[in-house]
């Protein structure tokens, strides 16, 4: 699992085996997840997630990225677009995606 921490401050976390993205709050900053939300489902193994400066949120799987947008009160991404296919397969399926310090390229 890959975790990140997100705008809203809370933790991130790309659920491989589920083929879920999850969001744990902590409203009541005690260092413990208030609740566990899916806000993204129907990935083929998803191994990192990263957030835009827009607050969009990008999702590898191992052979393509996804650019998810547009979340409603639940935190649940209501558009996703793939913005890398064909990424090869072999070695291990993971795939870790960062951008850039000036957030110009991922």
């Amino acid at each position: 699992m890959h975790v990140s921490v997100g705008p809203d401050g809370s933790l991130y976390v790309a659920n491989s085996g589920a083929g879920q993205g999850l969001r744990q709050p902590d409203k009541k900053t005690d260092g413990e997840a208030d609740s566990i939300n899916i806000i993204a489902d129907g990935f083929k193994n998803p191994s990192s997630l990263v957030f835009y400066k827009d607050g969009s949120l990008h999702v590898a799987e191992t052979t393509r990225v996804w650019h998810l947008s547009h979340h409603n009160t639940q935190g649940v991404y209501q558009e996703r677009q793939v913005v890398i296919d064909g990424l090869p397969r072999g070695g291990h399926f993971t795939r870790t995606l960062l951008f850039s310090p000036d957030e110009s390229t991922l």
